[in-house]
């Protein structure tokens, strides 16, 4: 069954009582603070509380930990999980000891926490980045929570996995980059880097103007990786701007003494 499907089968009766108290539970947080307590994605805390996907044991036992007397037990109940799990018979007893949260302690102090954040969809599939199914729950893995003044307000976002290698070494191959799809326009984005839609996937170049012949040029431009001329009507597409990016430095051998 698919997703769209098994979310019209649940709206469709009775949401089951584990999703109900889970929104109790929740209360006036939002969804992405109550994923946060909880370790999971705000997709997830979504997904509970519509009743699509049940919490796992573990995350049953988490539940217990941040629920009042009054959920405490139906919570354990479900995770069948012993009430010494993991940390001694006091567990329950002393939830409001536990770090609940990974935000290190000097950012609460210095408020950070509440700092307004920006939801951006991570889409499982880089070709749809720019399109209409790109908004589409189904074709969207998660959302990376990040700040919002890290972005201009008038900007449309998405992150995808870019493939090759013409950026490096600034952005390496299966890097995320965080796409502003809503500037798409060559000449508004000449000196900018852009992400370009192509047949094998999405990647990433820089875009310069010859005159009014728009360039798409690598990092280093090579017999493998040539400047490009972008066409009117050919296969490549310019999705938006590159706003930012995430990668995972190459491992490599250290130096030798």
């Amino acid at each position: 069954m698919s997703r769209s499907k098994s979310a019209e089968s649940v709206t469709s009766r009775q949401k089951p009582e584990w999703a109900v108290k889970i929104r109790a539970l929740r209360g006036p947080r939002t969804q992405v603070e109550f994923a946060r307590l909880c370790d999971v994605s705000q997709v997830t805390v979504s997904r509970w509380e519509s009743g699509v996907d049940q919490p796992t044991p573990s995350a049953y036992a988490r539940l217990a930990m941040l629920a009042g007397e009054s959920y405490r037990g139906y919570f354990s109940d479900l995770s069948g999980l012993a009430p010494s799990y993991p940390g001694g018979e006091k567990w329950f007893q002393r939830t409001e000891e536990l770090a609940v949260s990974r935000v290190p302690g000097f950012m609460r102090q210095r408020d950070l926490v509440a700092e307004e954040t920006r939801k951006i969809p991570f889409l499982r599939d880089a070709a749809l980045a720019g399109t209409p199914m790109g908004t589409d729950q189904q074709f969207i893995a998660e959302f990376l929570t990040l700040p919002a003044h890290w972005f201009k307000d008038e900007s449309e976002l998405c992150a995808v996995t870019v493939s090759g290698s013409s950026m490096e070494p600034i952005i390496n191959n299966q890097s995320i980059v965080i796409i502003d799809t809503l500037h798409k326009h060559p000449r508004d984005l000449v000196g900018s880097m852009v992400a370009i839609r192509h047949t094998s996937g999405v990647a990433v170049k820089w875009l310069r103007r010859n005159a009014n012949v728009y360039l798409l040029m690598p990092q280093q431009a090579s017999a493998d990786d040539p400047v490009i001329v972008l066409r009117p009507k050919s296969d490549l597409s310019v999705i938006g701007k590159v706003v930012k990016w995430i990668g995972t430095p190459p491992t490599a051998e250290p130096p030798s003494e």
